[in-house]
Order: structure tokens, then sequence, then C-alpha cells
């Protein structure tokens, strides 16, 4: 049986804030705080059962049905060449897949694709603006990860997810997020945002050196992925950001209007992988 939103698995609690980083972490936040530990660690928990997810065949059932009915204005070609080769690395490592952003659709394309070619479902990031009830209960099943966008006034926060990101990685799970931290509005690459793969490189680096019968090591591989599609419902609201206009917050009547709007045909959205990268030995040849 799933276990309640808000309440993560024993097992997770005592591998993220159970493991000796998590102590080290805690005598230091104390020091620099000047905070109680039981205080700290409340805050921690609380943390951990925001972000936690979890992955469920019938929320993901639910998920999939949604995704095939939001993406229906496009057929998606995708070069799938590359894709034999990802799912072999997968069976040993995490894939991090880092795809630009486009539309709010771009993470139900790529899941259509990766499902289709036996991928099991990423573990995604997002922004926790999103996380709407109800839908963030399925969300949450489905394997998003609804992450703050600033947390320059929770320092155990950022504790907490490294430690998290570390045990999805020993876990060997298959990660997502949009390194642009949001939908381009020139049609150019943003700048990237590098918080959240600094957080990934110090969960790597902190986690123990394993490896398998065969002699293989640990490691994370990153996978970039270009998403460009032919037409977009969002350019309007798009165009009107870029010239100055308030950003429309989101809400589950933004959602409905959303969804109504993909009835229309608009082409194609077209997927491409790029070369993995170890992270590994990007590591290693900085050192």
């Amino acid at each position: 049986m799933a276990t309640p939103l808000g309440a993560p698995d024993p097992d997770l609690y005592r591998s993220v804030l159970g493991s000796p980083q998590w102590a080290a972490s805690l005598e230091d936040l104390a020091e620099r705080t000047g905070r109680s530990k039981p205080d700290l660690r409340k805050d921690a928990e609380a943390a951990l059962a925001e972000m936690a997810a979890e992955i469920t065949p019938g929320a993901i059932k639910v998920w999939d049905r949604m995704g095939k009915s939001l993406t229906r204005s496009y057929t998606v070609d995708a070069d799938t060449s590359s894709l034999a080769h990802l799912r072999e690395l997968s069976r040993h490592h995490s894939l991090v897949f880092l795809p630009n952003h486009r539309s709010y659709l771009d993470p139900l394309v790529l899941r259509s694709v990766l499902a289709r070619h036996g991928f099991p479902p990423n573990f995604t990031l997002g922004g926790i603006n999103l996380a709407m009830w109800p839908m963030s209960e399925l969300g949450k099943r489905s394997g998003l990860i609804f992450i703050r966008r600033s947390t320059k006034d929770d320092p155990t926060y950022p504790v907490v997810l490294r430690l998290y990101l570390g045990h999805l990685i020993r876990q060997h799970a298959n990660l997502e997020w949009y390194f642009e931290g949001g939908r381009t509005r020139t049609g150019k690459l943003r700048p990237p945002k590098m918080g959240v793969l600094r957080y990934l490189v110090d969960a790597f680096l902190a986690n123990p050196t394993t490896a398998s019968p065969d002699g293989r090591r640990d490691d994370v591989i990153l996978v970039p992925v270009a998403i460009v599609y032919d037409q977009q419902h969002e350019i309007g609201a798009i165009s009107a950001e870029e010239s100055g206009g308030s950003k429309r917050p989101e809400s589950l009547k933004w959602l409905v209007q959303f969804a109504r709007a993909q009835g229309r045909r608009r082409g194609r959205a077209h997927l491409r992988f790029g070369q993995p990268l170890s992270l590994r030995e990007a590591l290693d040849e900085a050192a």
C-alpha cells in the first residue's frame, strides 16, 4: 500500500535523516544557526516530507493517460537510436536527463518516448508552484519532486535535498530536471541554473564508492535532451511576459484551460538525445 503523502517511507527517513552525512550536517547547522538539534530535525523532517516522491503503478497509469491527452496536439518526432545504449547504462547507473525547457508539456513528451522504450519513470524535479491539489498528490505518486525556488531563509532545506538526491542515486533511480529553471521566452537557451546540479555533485561525492562484481564503479550519467515544437499554445502568454506583462499564476482553473487548449493540432514535437556524459569521469578530469 502506498505511503500517505506527507509521511515518507520509514526506510527513506532512515536513509536520509539517519545517515552519517545528516549527523555531521546537523552538528554544523546547530553551530551556525544557534538552533537546537531537535528543532533542526523537525524542519528536516518537514522538508523531506514536502519533497519526497514515490512511483506507484496505479498513479503512473493515470499520469500516462493524462499525458497522452495533454500532448494530443502533437506527433512526437523522436530520434531513438541512442536509447538502447542508455537503457544498458541505466542497468548499473543513474541517468540524469537534462532537457531544455520550452513548454509545460516537456516532461510528458519525454516520458511518452522513454516509456515506449522500456525505461522506468524518472524522478522529476519541478517548482513547488506547480504543486496544485489534487494534481500534486497524483504527481508525487508519479515521481514528481516539488522543490522550493528559494531556500535562502532555510539552511536545513538544501542539506536535506542533497541527502535525498544521494538516496536516489544509491538506488540507481533515473532523474530529470530543467536546468534553465523556467521556460525560454525567446526561443534561445536561458542561462543554466546550477543549484540542483551542484547538489547532485555534492551528493555523488558524499556517497561511498561501490563497484559491481565486474569492477564497474557506480556513476551518474548526464543525458542532454533537446525538445522543440513546431507551434506552441503558450507562445502568446510567453510573448506577453517578454513584453513586460506579468506571469499568470498556476492554478487548477489555469490547468483546466491549458488542457482544453491542447485540442488543436500544432504539428510535431521534436525530441533528440545528446551524447551521455559520465559525471565520475568529468570529476576525475577536474581533480
